[in-house]
């Protein structure tokens, strides 16, 4: 079927774009976009880059962000001059702070940073961004679309879900402009990593994420040789 072909492909080329030299982050990685972090007037990478600090560097906390240029940009599968250009703003906006530099064992030095919280209100509304989704779609738009379709209609064996929302709703989560939520919507779906049907409720469409059989699949990959270790099936 046209369908399980195209899924195949999508599981193989995902798994050749996980081939790198330098160790990704585990895909079971999350972290949280919140959506006060969408109205801070950054770039999209620059958004990124401050929510993976926030991550490691709750405000209040001792903790600072000492992970390597490497690890954010292979975390966020961003290229280098993306993620010291992001550094560099965040600085400069007061978004971060560097607390020190520290020399590794290697003789390689690595900065420490904390996040600073912008004096505006602060909710709890958030977008939980798991590590493969990174890789699994091509645009950071599209990856906040996604999160949030996939938040609310993960399928679960025998009891799939959907999301049943308007557009403006998703516009709202994501901070896009429904003009550019169009443009998304139809790259995902065309990308076959969503399914859009038609809602009963006029003006309504019924979202279902299609990652379960990929993201498993990549899983069970990533540990077949561990010992004792039992593959996860899902049945459709």
């Amino acid at each position: 079927m046209k369908y399980n072909d195209n899924m195949t492909r999508l599981a193989d080329d995902i798994r050749k774009r996980n081939r790198i030299k330098n160790k990704r982050i585990e895909d079971g990685f999350t972290m949280s976009i919140f959506d006060w972090m969408l109205k801070l007037d950054l770039t999209q990478s620059e958004m990124l880059v401050y929510a993976l600090i926030y991550q490691f560097s709750r405000p209040g906390s001792d903790t600072t962000f000492f992970g390597s240029l490497t690890f954010i940009q292979n975390s966020l599968n961003k290229d280098r001059k993306t993620i010291i250009s992001a550094l560099d703003t965040l600085e400069k906006r007061g978004l971060i702070r560097k607390a020190e530099t520290l020399r590794m064992t290697n003789g390689v030095e690595r900065a420490r940073y904390a996040v600073v919280l912008p004096k505006m209100p602060v909710s709890r509304s958030h977008i939980v961004v798991n590590g493969w989704m990174f890789r699994w779609v091509n645009t950071t738009s599209e990856l906040l679309v996604y999160a949030v379709i996939y938040s609310y209609s993960q399928p679960i064996p025998g009891c799939a879900t959907r999301l049943t929302c308007k557009a403006s709703y998703l516009a709202k989560e994501t901070g896009l402009s429904e003009r550019t939520l169009s443009r998304v919507l139809e790259a995902l779906k065309d990308n076959n990593k969503i399914f859009i049907h038609k809602a009963p409720t006029p003006r309504k469409r019924e979202y279902t994420a299609l990652y379960p059989r990929e993201a498993v699949e990549l899983y069970n990959e990533r540990n077949k040789d561990k010992d004792g270790f039992r593959p996860v099936n899902i049945a459709f």
